[in-house]
């Protein structure tokens, strides 16, 4: 009976080695064993394989091997943990096009732009093409990027002459589902919050998102500060001409209410991003205004004077008609009879157009970088000799200003300072320096030259701030 208690008990002994082997291996195969878990201490019966477990792989990212392989989840996590491992990046992004986009105007087309934003800040915005349903736009623009978790709003307008642009569909760019360095292609569908079962269209672009080291951050604000420093300075070169303008009257205009047989109408001016309204003229279908605008043009500005007539109205104003006058067709210091019939809508518009301003005798040149070339003020010398005084009676001599720097000016800003700049007038030719900002010492330092045409005209030398506009002194 002992013998028979023995043997069972062998039994019963080799059977718990051989449950214990199974799962000691079953152990060592599981994922957790793959995330790193020590096993070499576990204890294995005599003369069974030691049990060797599965270190993790080097830089493997901690706990993304408990995911399925291949899994989205893998993916997902995998990018997120390299996008931490950089503090900054900079998007690169290609506005290519659009397609399909909503009809917003009563013509069946649409005047579409698209704007980038992040939280609310404005990245980009693009330029406005006319009349179109698939524009194209392709742009490019590179931004920098701090968080990429934070993702970038597309939205698409309709541009409206003089009212409130139409929301044409947004989208939303995903920093996340980016490769690193890599240029991605993207269509994203447009949608509208409130219905977004609706069919907008789509806009096409390409983006490469990549890090940035702290030497090239460093160098792209650099970059970007110059920048912004060199854009203030181009817009407060002002006029290379001025556009003025005398509106006389319109013909045969429609209301912009169908329901009204006459109407009180008025006229928008555009000219790059200057504006001007008319006063109304009411309850005719032949207004007659008799009023004079003046609007600067710009040698790198839009030459497009855009003209819009409206329906005056408690609630919303309505469209008469439009034309669009591109003034490179214009010759200077001219007065232009013109009658313009609408593009969109009916009736004529009377206009007198005179475009007046410098000449490619007119200069300006820094005093700091500035060296007398004698051969040049001998030219001049003998051009302007007394014995050739009636060669040419409208060239009566060159007149050189030099501009240093003013004192004592106003404040006319809220903080107590200003962003003073000289204009210099001669006749029709305008001149200006840059704008200094934020003192009421400016120093300028520029020379002008004025091709006198002349005796007895004026110079005329006027101070301005760039935020108010407002004239100091003349």
């Amino acid at each position: 009976m002992a013998k028979n208690c023995m043997n069972d008990l062998c039994q019963y002994a080799n059977e718990w080695l051989s449950v214990f082997c199974i799962r000691t291996s079953t152990f060592t195969d599981s994922p957790l064993s793959r995330s790193g878990v020590d096993n070499t201490h576990s204890s294995t019966p005599s003369g069974s394989p030691a049990l060797k477990p599965k270190l993790t792989t080097p830089g493997a990212v901690s706990g993304l091997d408990l995911l399925p392989a291949g899994s989205n989840d893998e993916v997902t996590h995998r990018r997120e943990a390299t996008l931490r491992q950089h503090s900054f990046f900079q998007l690169k992004v290609h506005l290519r096009r659009g397609q399909r986009l909503a009809a917003m105007d009563k013509n069946g087309l649409s005047d579409p732009y698209v704007k980038f934003k992040v939280g609310g800040t404005l990245l980009y915005k693009s330029k406005t093409i006319s009349r179109d349903l698939n524009p194209n736009w392709d742009e490019n623009f590179t931004v920098p990027i701090e968080d990429p978790f934070v993702p970038i709003h597309i939205k698409v307008f309709d541009y409206d002459w003089g009212m409130q642009d139409d929301f044409m569909g947004s989208a939303v760019l995903d920093l996340t589902t980016l490769e690193l360095s890599r240029p991605t292609d993207l269509t994203l569908p447009l949608l509208d919050p409130a219905n977004k079962e609706t069919d907008l269209g789509e806009i096409s672009l390409t983006v490469l998102l990549q890090p940035v080291t702290q030497q090239d951050k460093d160098q792209l604000f650099q970059k970007s500060i110059k920048s912004t420093d060199v854009n203030k300075r181009l817009k407060s070169q002002i006029w290379s001409s001025v556009v003025t303008m005398v509106l006389v009257e319109a013909k045969n205009l429609l209301g912009g209410h169908p329901d009204v047989s006459t109407c009180d109408s008025f006229v928008r001016f555009r000219l790059g991003n200057e504006k001007y309204k008319s006063r109304t003229v009411w309850r005719t279908l032949n207004p007659r205004w008799l009023e004079q605008f003046d609007l600067h043009l710009f040698d790198d500005g839009d030459q497009l004077l855009e003209i819009t007539v409206w329906d005056k109205d408690k609630c919303k104003d309505g469209f008469i008609g439009r034309c669009v006058i591109d003034l490179r067709n214009f010759s200077r210091e001219v007065t232009h009879n013109l009658w313009e019939n609408f593009e969109e809508g009916t009736g004529s518009l009377h206009l007198l157009l005179t475009i007046s301003g410098t000449t490619s005798s007119e200069t300006i040149t820094d005093l700091t970088t500035y060296e007398e070339n004698p051969a040049e003020t001998e030219e001049i010398h003998r051009r302007y000799e007394w014995q050739r005084t009636f060669q040419n009676v409208k060239d009566v001599g060159l007149l050189l200003v030099k501009v240093y720097k003013a004192t004592g000016l106003a404040s006319a800003d809220i903080g107590g300072k200003s962003d003073p700049f000289c204009v210099l007038e001669l006749g029709n030719a305008r001149l200006q320096t840059q704008t200094e900002y934020k003192t009421l010492t400016p120093t300028w330092n520029k020379i002008f030259t004025f091709n006198v045409r002349d005796i007895n005209t004026v110079l005329e030398i006027t101070v301005y701030d760039e935020d108010r506009i407002t004239r100091w002194n003349s």
